[in-house]
């Protein structure tokens, strides 16, 4: 009982910070028939987690659900293409870098996970219904705050020209991107060979979690190109770059891999020697 009172008094502190981060987000924001544009987009967020909540309980399944988190990514930006006004080429190619990202790393977790057969991550929020809500919620809440410096832009009265600000962007935007990929591919094609070893070969090389250095570099791009958009309470999106970093490195992503891989290669003298040399995220400029 205190597990499930727990678990619905944390879905509810999301809900109100989600709504208070709308609040401030409709000042100054494009609105359809008295709505603010980011309550449209948020609303839609929470409810596509609490539509596929259900699907996970009833099958008793996490299949899709980083697929559906890629999903509504994509969500976003096709409602922000929808009511957005004053389109300008900013606009168009940050809604368009978004796509791109998103469908590719849908796509690659779905295969990914169809593969695996199951999360490993996810098994223990399957069985009490309010944790795997609780689960859906939190993914509900990455997305927005992940996603607010897109909700900024798309839902922006303003116009604003592609300058040199845009291009340093867009190239730590590319970087990000390009290493997510490459570090991808790596680990699955080395996974094909060696499936009970761990990689470290390629970019995993240089850093434990590229992967991860990647998508924190995407999310740093974007707040760049979105930056002469923001205005008054609009400046919050600048936490987003932070906020990626803090929940790969310190929550959701890092630790959780760490303890897997110290369970597995904990006592291999070479994964202890391969931890000593290779950074955690950032590559180790020198080695002891």
């Amino acid at each position: 009982m205190k597990g499930f009172i727990k678990n619905i008094i944390s879905v509810l502190s999301i809900w109100a910070i989600l709504f208070i981060v709308s609040y401030f987000l409709s000042f100054n924001s494009t609105s359809y028939e008295g709505f603010a544009t980011p309550h449209i987009m948020i609303l839609t967020v929470v409810l596509i987690q609490i539509i596929f909540y259900f699907h996970s309980l009833i099958f008793k399944t996490d299949l899709l659900f980083d697929f559906i988190g890629s999903l509504t990514f994509i969500t976003l930006v096709t409602i922000g293409f929808v009511f957005m006004v004053n389109p300008d080429f900013n606009k168009i190619f940050i809604s368009f870098l978004l796509f791109l990202w998103a469908s590719r790393l849908g796509i690659f977790l779905l295969f990914r996970r169809i593969k695996a057969k199951k999360d490993v991550r996810l098994q223990s929020f399957l069985r009490p219904p309010s944790r795997l809500f609780l689960l859906w919620n939190i993914q509900g809440i990455w997305i927005i705050f992940s996603s607010l410096p897109l909700i900024v832009v798309l839902s922006s009265k303003l116009e604003h020209d592609f300058g040199l600000l845009e291009w340093g962007g867009f190239s730590i935007w590319l970087i990000g991107f390009l290493v997510e990929v490459i570090a991808d591919n790596q680990k699955r094609n080395f996974k094909i060979i060696n499936s009970s070893s761990f990689i470290n070969s390629g970019l995993w090389a240089y850093s434990r979690h590229p992967n991860y250095l990647g998508e924190i570099l995407i999310w740093l791009g974007i707040t760049v190109m979105s930056f002469k958009y923001l205005s008054g309470f609009g400046y919050i999106a600048l936490i987003t770059p932070l906020f990626v970093f803090v929940l790969l490195r310190y929550i959701s992503g890092v630790p959780q891999l760490e303890s897997i891989a110290n369970d597995r290669w904990g006592g291999d003298d070479r994964y202890t020697e391969y931890k000593n040399k290779v950074g955690l995220l950032f590559p180790k400029l020198f080695n002891d």
